[in-house]
């Protein structure tokens, strides 16, 4: 499923009427609850700089392995998608549910953001936040006209794809974009860090 700009979800498959032109790297399963032009927070267990997929139906099911896997006693994780196992992130002390409920993807040779860093295709951010049933994102859809005078480089919208892991079932309503963390955490909006 993708989450539209129009706040709807649908099915998303190339193949399918209007989204042949997301290519296969956007394909994701149900279960993903990708959202297209966004980028979620929170707490990063992986560096998606060097941890790479091929599609953003693959980020997340290394998100799912991540959920499935780590514990505050295991600290390696693998899907069977990984060449070898990956560190969980995590460590004493850490709560149990602790674990991979957010990931994001890049799903193009270029990903703007407003880092010092040049994101590239593939990168596959694993993250968590409290209450993956409604992920903060801040950024999300067009970038305000304010934002892109400011960042001359930045892009009409942004080019992340992102989506949560959650019982199934559960309805996913992303917040509204805040576009950036300080905003966020003004308005009130903790992440679990």
């Amino acid at each position: 499923m993708i989450w539209s700009d129009s706040g709807l979800t649908k099915p998303l498959h190339v193949g399918d009427s209007g989204s042949t032109q997301l290519g296969p790297a956007y394909e994701a399963n149900q279960q993903c609850h990708a959202h297209v032009h966004s980028g979620y927070d929170g707490h990063a267990f992986t560096w998606g700089m060097s941890f790479r997929t091929e599609t953003a139906g693959e980020c997340c099911a290394a998100c799912e392995a991540h959920q499935s896997s780590c514990s505050p006693s295991v600290q390696k994780f693998q899907s069977p998608l990984m060449e070898k196992p990956q560190s969980c992130g995590n460590g004493a002390g850490v709560p149990e549910s602790f674990v991979c409920n957010v990931w994001v993807f890049c799903p193009l040779p270029m990903c703007w953001a407003q880092d010092i860093w040049n994101h590239t295709f593939g990168e596959c951010w694993l993250k968590n936040q409290q209450d993956p049933a409604h992920p903060i994102a801040p950024n999300s859809g067009a970038y305000p006209a304010k934002l892109r005078a400011e960042h001359t480089t930045a892009p009409e919208k942004v080019e992340w794809i992102s989506g949560v892991i959650v019982p199934e079932g559960t309805e996913v309503l992303p917040n509204d974009p805040h576009w950036g963390a300080a905003e966020n955490n003004k308005n009130g909006r903790k992440l679990l860090h």
